[in-house]
């Protein structure tokens, strides 16, 4: 079983926060089970409600099921189902550099993570709490062997890729007349001239 280590020891956080968290968690489990429960005990007022409100009345029986559930689930710590970034556990984590260039100036990480960043700000990556790339680098492999099993395979795929290209040759002319028109066209624009 990998797990990541670490010296660091966990925080103690003040005892009012303690309670505060359990009482967070109570009040919310309470509302749910209790809801449901009540509605348990008296699935005829829900079904006449769930009519007035033009829901399908039979679908009753799930949403209290549902609405229990989700108060015994919220019982559980968050780490029950969620997991955390802790000491021990397991994880799968990418470590972006958000000094680089596609999140300066940083304006919307998530934003600029999906449409500006493409692969270069990574700095590690952990899968399953196993460091696969540590500071750019590959853990689990080295450049060496994929170059190997890369000249393995290339035969074979030049093989295919000029069998391939045999068999769409007799494509290329209409591809070039469809090309030639596309530029022709009017656009209202100017275009940039082709290489």
């Amino acid at each position: 079983m990998d797990t990541v280590n670490s010296e660091s020891k966990p925080l103690s956080q003040p005892h009012w926060m303690t309670i505060a968290g359990w009482v967070l968690t109570i009040l919310p489990t309470l509302m749910f089970v209790g809801g449901g429960a009540y509605a348990a005990s008296n699935p005829q007022m829900m079904q006449e409600g769930m009519k007035e409100n033009g829901w399908p009345s039979d679908v009753a029986p799930y949403l209290i099921a549902l609405e229990i559930i989700c108060g015994l689930i919220y019982i559980f710590p968050k780490t029950s189902i969620l997991g955390a970034i802790e000491p021990g556990y397991k994880a799968d984590l990418t470590i972006v550099s958000l000094a680089d260039p596609s999140f300066v100036p940083l304006n919307s990480a998530a934003r600029q993570l999906v449409h500006a960043e493409a692969g270069r700000a990574v700095e590690s990556v952990i899968v399953d709490g196993r460091v696969v790339l540590r500071d750019r680098k590959l853990t689990t492999m080295t450049e060496t062997s994929i170059y190997s099993r890369v000249e393995q395979v290339m035969p074979e795929f030049r093989r295919d890729f000029g069998a391939i290209s045999q068999r769409i040759a007799s494509l290329q002319p209409y591809l070039d007349e469809a090309h030639r028109r596309i530029w022709a066209a009017p656009v209202g624009t100017p275009r940039m001239t082709p290489f």
